[in-house]
C-alpha cells in the first residue's frame, strides 16, 4: 500500500476532518484514509483521533 507517513499529530488532525467529512481548506469531500502500521508492518485502518492514543510505537500512514 501506497502512502505518506505523517506524525501522530497530523493523523488526529485528519481524523477529525475525516468525522466531518469535508477537507479543513475548503476543497471539497474528505476522501483520505489514515492506517496504524506497527511494527510487524500489519496495517490498521483508524476511525477516531483516540485512536492514534491506542497505537502507541505505531508509524502513521495517509493514503489517497
Amino acid at each position: 500500500m501506497k502512502g505518506n507517513v505523517i506524525s501522530a499529530r497530523r493523523a488526529k488532525a485528519e481524523l477529525k476532518q475525516q468525522a466531518k467529512g469535508r477537507r479543513a481548506d475548503g476543497m471539497g469531500v474528505y476522501t483520505s484514509a489514515i492506517f496504524a502500521v506497527n511494527a510487524a508492518g500489519e496495517y490498521k485502518a483508524l476511525s477516531g483521533p483516540e485512536d492514534v492514543d491506542a497505537s502507541p510505537g505505531s508509524m502513521f500512514v495517509i493514503v489517497g
